[in-house]
Parts: C-alpha cells; structure tokens; sequence
C-alpha cells in the first residue's frame, strides 16, 4: 500500500503546534522526540522482523541494546557494540547499529543544533556502507530518518518508500512516513500512514507475532496519538481526537515522554 502517489501541491491545514514563521523548519523541531521513540522500537523491530542481523550477532543482543536505550544508557549501548564489532569487525549491521544509537542520543539531548550535527554524522555512516543497506527495509528507514533530521523531507520520503517497496509491512517505516507528511501539512495522507500502524500492529497482535511487546505498545500507541492530531488539525474533530487521545494512553506503555505528551494534547483540545 503506497500512499504517496498524491498530489503535494494541495494545501492541506498545517497543525498549529509551532509559530507560523518556523513551520517550513518544523521537521527539524518535532523530529527530536519522535525520532528517539521510533529508534529504540526500531532497533527491536530490525533484528525481530528483518532478521538481518542474527547472522552476525546473539539473538539477545537486539534486546539488550533495547534495555540500555530505554534507560538512556548510551555509554553501556556503545561497550555492547564495541564487544560485537571486536567479533565480526567487518559487520554492515554493527555500523548500522551505531549509526542508530548516535542519532537516537543526539535526539534525547533536547538540541536542535546537537541534534542536526549528529544527523549529518549518521547520514554519513550509512552512506559508508549503502551497498550492503540497500536492499535491506531498515536502513532505508534510518537513513530516512537521518535525513528528516536535517530538514529534507522530500527525500526522506524516498527513502522511506523503498523501505515499504522492500517490506510492505515494516512498521516504523510508516510512522517515519507519517511524521514526515504531518510535518508537511499533508494530514489527510499522514492520517492513512498513521491508520495503517494501528492496523499491522494490531493484527500482529492478534496472531501472537509481535515478540517485542514493548516495541509493539509503544508503535501502537504511537498511532492513535498519530490519528488523535490529525483529527483535530485536520478536520478539527474534538470527539474524535479525544478517543484515539484515550486509546492511546490505554496502551500503557512504558514511554514517559509519549505519555506526557499525550496528555498535553488532550489538555489543548479540551
């Protein structure tokens, strides 16, 4: 399911979260407490789902790395990757796993500037290895991500279609989508991106696949907030935007920052 194939010069709302003279950089802003969320479900999401790096790797260290994110940890996340790197030093994966915690740690530092420097840094790491990346869903993802970072959008978005062209149901390929379309102003189809979230997550759910319970709440609950905004600043639907609101903090997951800010919308709207 592409959702990109739309005309971009349509003027869709943009949501009134920042003033109007800095919309056009907005990307750059709000990519600082999304893009932490979605690398450290992303990471589990990688090795759970792409399988790509349990060739080179033990199947817990996708989970380990995961547990000294979640708690901020990066020097204990940068020793477990050195100690893999000294085992397989020619890994496309370890870069890659790197690259992913250096922008989540510029991203968790709360600056701007900080943040755009270490984005640039990662966009040159994958860049080194692109050959072994290319047909791999994540690092499309990533470097997507790397390059929202830095306020280029258009092609992010690309990079983020060939992750869906690779894996049509990789899911934090479809957040990044949607973050990128919200930051936009194209609601309407950043809401469709967002929908679909809801949707793979929950049915993989259903089907007991999801063997990160945690990645998988906080992609869900991503979602709703996701439908909970374009809700509201697209079609100014308050009842609407209060139930995904509501479900989304129903998921419960273990995101302090998501939490918050979930109830700060739900504050604004009332």
């Amino acid at each position: 399911m592409n959702f990109l194939n739309h005309n971009q010069s349509k003027n869709h709302p943009a949501p009134v979260l920042f003033p109007k003279d800095t919309w056009k950089h907005k990307s750059r802003v709000v990519a600082i407490p999304l893009i932490a969320l979605l690398i450290v479900g992303g990471i589990a999401w990688y090795g759970v789902r792409e399988r790509a790096v349990t060739q080179t790797m033990k199947k817990e260290f996708p989970v380990r790395l995961t547990e000294f994110l979640n708690r901020g940890d990066y020097q204990g996340a940068y020793q477990l990757i050195a100690v893999a790197q000294e085992r397989y030093p020619k890994s496309a994966e370890l870069r890659f796993i790197r690259a992913m915690v250096i922008l989540e740690e510029g991203s968790a530092s709360g600056n701007p500037e900080q943040f755009l420097s270490v984005a640039k840094n990662t966009e040159t790491i994958l860049q080194s290895i692109s050959n072994e990346g290319a047909r791999v869903s994540g690092f499309h993802n990533m470097l997507g991500m790397a390059l929202f970072a830095q306020g280029k959008t258009d092609e992010a978005l690309d990079h983020y279609a060939k992750a869906l062209s690779l894996a049509p149901s990789y899911i934090p390929a479809y957040l990044s989508t949607a973050a990128a379309l919200e930051s936009k102003g194209e609601l309407s189809y950043a809401e469709k991106y967002y929908r679909r979230v809801v949707e793979l997550v929950s049915a993989y759910a259903s089907k007991g696949a999801i063997d990160n319970e945690d990645a998988g709440k906080k992609f869900l609950a991503v979602g709703y907030f996701g439908l909970a905004r374009t809700a509201w600043y697209a079609e100014h639907d308050k009842k609407r935007a209060q139930e995904f609101a509501e479900k989304a903090l129903g998921v419960k997951t273990s995101h302090a920052g998501l939490n918050n800010s979930i109830t700060a919308f739900q504050e604004l709207i009332k």
